[in-house]
C-alpha cells in the first residue's frame, strides 16, 4: 500500500510539472519570442530610416512611438522575469499626426532621383533600389515596367519612369500563385480535434488506450521551435499517462 501510494503521489506530481509546461512555461516562451520579433522589427525600422530619411522626415511622432514600443518590450520582460503584471502596450493611435504636405509618392520619386545623383548614373537600378526595397520586391516591381536590376539607372532622371516606378512601390498588388514543396514545410495542419483528447493524459476519449502526440494532434505554431516544444511535451505527457495505466492495470491483475 505505501508503494502504491509513493507512486500516485509521484503521478500527481509529474501531472502538475506537464500543466506548468503546458500552461504557463510555454505561454510565457512564446511571449518572449513575440517580445524579441517586435523588438526586432522596430529596430530594422529605425535602421531603414537612417538609409531612407525622407520617409519619416520630421516626423517625431513615429519616432516617440518607436521608442515607447521599446520601452513597453523592456518593461514587459523584467515583468515576465519577476512574475509583476504585464504593462500596456502603446497605442499607436495616440501618436498619430497629420499627414505631411507631400504625398508619400512624392517623396519615393524624390528619394529615387535622390539616389540617382548618390550613386552615379553608370550604377544599375538594383544598386539605386538596395536598401530602399527587398531585392525580390525590387525585382518585381521593375518587372512591371520590362525592367530588371541590372540595367542602368540613366531612365530614372526622366520625371515619367520615376513616376511609373513609384506608381509601383506605392500600389503594386502581388498575387501569390503557390506556396513552396510540402518537403520545406515546417509542421502540417489538422489532425485529431483537442476536445477528443483527455486533457491531462492526451489519451483519446472514445478509445481509451490510444495516446495522440505531436502532429497527430490539430497542434501547430508559428514556427518551428514551437512545434517541436509541442511534440516533446506532449511525447512526455502521452509516454508518462500511457506508463502510469499500463502500471494500474497490472497492479490490478496482481
Amino acid at each position: 500500500m505505501k508503494q502504491t501510494a509513493r507512486t500516485t503521489e509521484e503521478w500527481e506530481h509529474e501531472q502538475q510539472q506537464m500543466r506548468w509546461v503546458l500552461e504557463e512555461m510555454l505561454p510565457t516562451l512564446q511571449y518572449f519570442c513575440n517580445l524579441e520579433k517586435l523588438e526586432t522589427a522596430v529596430l530594422e525600422e529605425q535602421e531603414i530610416e537612417k538609409k531612407v530619411p525622407l520617409l519619416t522626415q520630421g516626423d517625431a511622432s513615429r519616432k516617440a512611438y518607436q521608442e515607447a514600443m521599446l520601452a513597453y518590450i523592456r518593461e514587459s520582460r523584467i515583468a515576465l522575469n519577476t512574475g509583476k503584471e504585464l504593462p500596456c502596450m502603446p497605442d499607436i493611435r495616440d501618436f498619430a499626426t497629420a499627414c505631411p504636405d507631400k504625398s508619400y509618392k512624392e517623396q519615393v520619386m524624390e528619394e529615387l532621383l535622390r539616389r540617382v545623383k548618390t550613386y552615379g548614373v553608370g550604377r544599375s537600378l538594383g544598386d539605386v533600389l538596395d536598401g530602399m526595397l527587398p531585392d525580390k520586391l525590387a525585382k518585381a516591381l521593375l518587372q512591371a515596367l520590362h525592367k530588371s536590376p541590372g540595367d542602368g539607372t540613366e531612365i530614372l532622371q526622366e520625371d515619367r519612369w520615376r513616376n511609373d516606378l513609384a506608381d509601383q512601390i506605392k500600389g503594386k498588388k502581388l498575387h501569390i500563385r503557390k506556396v513552396s514543396d510540402f518537403d520545406k514545410a515546417q509542421v502540417t495542419t489538422g489532425g485529431v480535434a483537442l476536445s477528443e483528447l483527455q486533457a491531462d493524459t492526451l489519451e483519446l476519449i472514445k478509445y481509451p488506450g490510444i495516446y495522440v502526440t505531436g502532429e497527430l494532434a490539430d497542434v501547430d505554431g508559428i514556427c518551428g521551435g514551437y512545434n517541436l516544444q509541442w511534440a516533446w511535451s506532449s511525447g512526455h505527457l502521452a509516454g508518462q499517462s500511457a506508463a502510469c495505466a499500463l502500471k494500474t492495470k497490472i497492479r490490478s491483475r496482481s
